[in-house]
């Protein structure tokens, strides 16, 4: 299918249509995606897996995605997002009320969005201490020659 045609017809977020449009075809798009979350979305509308397995798959994907270290994702995820993903669990298999999963989901949001806020804070106090080296290379043409002890 077209991507064009594809796009004409579901409504993609205009980051993931961005990205859809540098392709011609969406096997391209598949290809070259390079984003889970965006590979549920395209495999729900286009009806190759219902949105129950999705979410089920998209919750495996949260707790076994490897790390180099040989951990997994799931061990460094907030205790807010990994509730999200037991919330989420239980409504792909009629557990959990809609209410209940948005719950769950604005928790996780807050808990990404503190994490990110977190990140960018340190990130900053990093850069000016940079620049503080840069501007000022050493303390040590701050300090005063030692005297000689009298005698």
């Amino acid at each position: 299918m077209l991507v064009t045609t594809f796009l004409a017809k579901h409504d993609a977020c205009p980051e993931g249509r961005a990205f859809a449009l540098q392709h011609r075809t969406m096997e391209q798009v598949w290809e070259a995606c390079a984003r889970v979350d965006w590979m549920l979305w395209i495999l729900e509308r286009t009806k190759r897996m219902p949105p129950r397995m999705s979410r089920l798959f998209a919750c495996w994907c949260a707790r076994h995605t490897p790390l180099a270290d040989g951990r997994a994702v799931w061990d460094l995820t907030e205790e807010r997002s990994r509730n999200a993903v037991v919330v989420a669990e239980a409504y792909a298999r009629g557990g959990a009320t809609d209410v209940e999963l948005a719950a769950a989901w604005d928790a996780a949001w807050a808990a990404a969005g503190a994490a990110a806020w977190a990140a960018a804070r340190d990130a900053a106090t990093a850069a000016q201490c940079r620049e503080i080296r840069r501007f000022i290379p050493s303390l040590t043409k701050w300090t005063a020659p030692k005297r000689k002890a009298r005698k």
